[in-house]
């Protein structure tokens, strides 16, 4: 699986190749999250601004996850899309977690001092 920092806006956003391990447990935490309310909505900001896997190996897997400030879109290999709740983003806190030694300690600390906020 490829995780993409989404963090710059005016260069390429850092990426790391994480082990099927990791994306095994992304998919299956992600299958049992509940519906976003519908008011959630993704946010313009500057800076760190989510985290997107993709390419996952799994047969049956989505084309894109994108983990961001409470919300999960997941985006199917048809274009369809729907949207989680991440309470208390743990989420996205496991899966920095999980892929800090893959990504630059300069990025990890980036997303790691958003999620302390």
């Amino acid at each position: 699986m490829r995780l993409e920092v989404d963090l710059y806006s005016g260069r390429p956003n850092p990426v790391a190749d994480v082990g099927a391990d990791v994306a095994d447990e992304l998919l299956r935490r992600v299958a049992a999250l509940q519906p976003a309310p519908s008011s959630s909505a993704s946010s313009d900001r500057l800076g760190y601004r989510g985290l997107r896997a993709t390419a996952f190996a799994a047969p049956g897997a989505p084309a894109e996850v994108f983990v961001s400030d409470g919300t999960v879109t997941v985006r199917e290999a048809g274009g369809e899309e729907r949207r989680l709740a991440d309470p208390d983003r743990a989420l996205e806190r496991w899966l920095i977690g999980a892929a800090a030694g893959d990504l630059g300690a300069a990025e990890a600390a980036a997303v790691k001092d958003d999620l302390g906020r």
